[in-house]
């Protein structure tokens, strides 16, 4: 889960497509975002290679985030309820 570590946290819907990118899909269907979350993400939290918090991926044990201006990104990251760990999250 290196993309974690890059950008964590990130939306498990973002880390999905990023990592469906990486394997060679075009597209994330439901059924590949499933497996994703069932294998992936499931088999990394067993590690203690993260942590899922809502609907968002951390590093273990991360307390606040790096806030980083995405304005110049593409649309596939633009959404704001993808780029909002917590609401009423502290931001450090």
């Amino acid at each position: 889960m290196d993309v974690v570590a890059a950008e964590g946290p990130i939306h498990v819907e973002l880390a999905a497509r990023r990592w469906g990118q990486t394997v060679g899909y075009r597209r994330v269907s439901k059924r590949i975002y499933d497996g994703f979350i069932q294998t992936v993400v499931g088999d990394a939290k067993k590690r203690g290679l993260i942590e899922l918090r809502g609907k968002f991926i951390w590093l273990p044990k991360t307390e606040g985030v790096r806030v980083r201006d995405r304005s110049s990104l593409d649309t596939m990251v633009a959404s704001t309820e993808e780029s909002r760990p917590e609401k009423g999250g502290s931001l450090a």
